[in-house]
């Protein structure tokens, strides 16, 4: 909206026209990607319980055979059983939860137009509350956070987009199915840096070791691996660096700070967070 605005076009005339294009790439999207979507979703969620009993079974006969009639094959049977009905549930949660996160996505898309459409206003307004003597500083911090956050989101926006695509393409040619809710699911963890990388690999690894065997689930695990080298110290600290001005340490020390604190809510939220204290000091 600002950069229309920035060339001549009025702001009301830049908010409709961004909203227009949003709203029809949105239903782009629905008319191409929701129903295979929710059909692989609905066959993920239906085959999970049998997918986590296979997992459970190869991995109780591999590793229970090496440690059959020693202490620990009792223990590991009972942890294979009770994460293969975690598993098996979690994915029924996800499944239930699409549709509080469509109505979460209409409410998040009302404040964003609410915002767009009097932010400037309220931004003075703000300013102007300042003395005198402190609104330059004030109107330079606004601009400041505005262009860093905004920033942050376009490159999170870019590593979930080059998420989505390169995990699509490789569950395609290694021939796992229920490719769109894994690449969808592998797309929404870039949300949690790092920690993230632990729910891709379980989910992934699972889904192809219960349909491609152990070979498949080997060459998942390592795209994954490798992905996220390349993302977690190419990708991300080239985006990070130029958006909020957090090089890879700084991210590692707000991600664990954070999550340690307030949990997978301040993992999420650790990177912005950290770069408007950086503003802000």
């Amino acid at each position: 909206v600002a950069a229309l605005a920035r060339r001549g076009l009025g702001r009301p005339w830049a908010l409709a026209l961004v909203l227009l294009g949003s709203a029809a790439i949105g239903l782009v999207v629905m008319v191409v990607a929701l129903g295979p979507l929710v059909a692989e979703a609905g066959g993920l969620a239906s085959a999970a319980p049998a997918l986590a009993d296979r997992v459970r079974d190869a991995l109780a006969g591999r590793l229970g055979g090496a440690l059959g009639g020693t202490a620990g094959a009792g223990p590991l049977h009972d942890a294979l059983s009770h994460g293969a009905e975690a598993l098996a549930s979690g994915v029924y949660g996800a499944a239930g939860g699409v549709a509080n996160a469509a109505g979460e996505l209409a409410t998040a898309i009302v404040f964003a137009v609410l915002f767009l459409a009097s932010g400037p206003r309220l931004v003075r307004r703000a300013v102007e509350a300042f003395p005198a003597s402190r609104r330059g500083w004030a109107a330079a911090l606004m601009r400041e956070l505005s262009s860093s956050l905004g920033g942050y989101l376009a490159g999170l926006g870019l590593l979930v987009a080059a998420r989505l695509l390169a995990t699509s393409v490789f569950l395609v040619f290694a021939k796992v199915p229920f490719v769109l809710p894994l690449a969808l699911l592998a797309g929404a963890s870039v949300l949690v840096p790092y920690l993230g990388s632990l729910i891709r690999l379980a989910s992934i690894g699972a889904v192809a070791w219960a349909t491609r065997g152990p070979a498949g689930a080997a060459a998942s695990l390592a795209f994954v691996a490798a992905y996220d080298l390349v993302e977690n110290y190419v990708l991300s600290p080239v985006v990070y660096r130029r958006t909020v001005g957090l090089g890879a340490l700084g991210q590692l020390v707000a991600v664990l700070f954070f999550g340690y604190h307030l949990g997978v809510i301040g993992a999420v939220f650790a990177i912005p967070a950290a770069a408007t204290a950086q503003i802000l000091l």
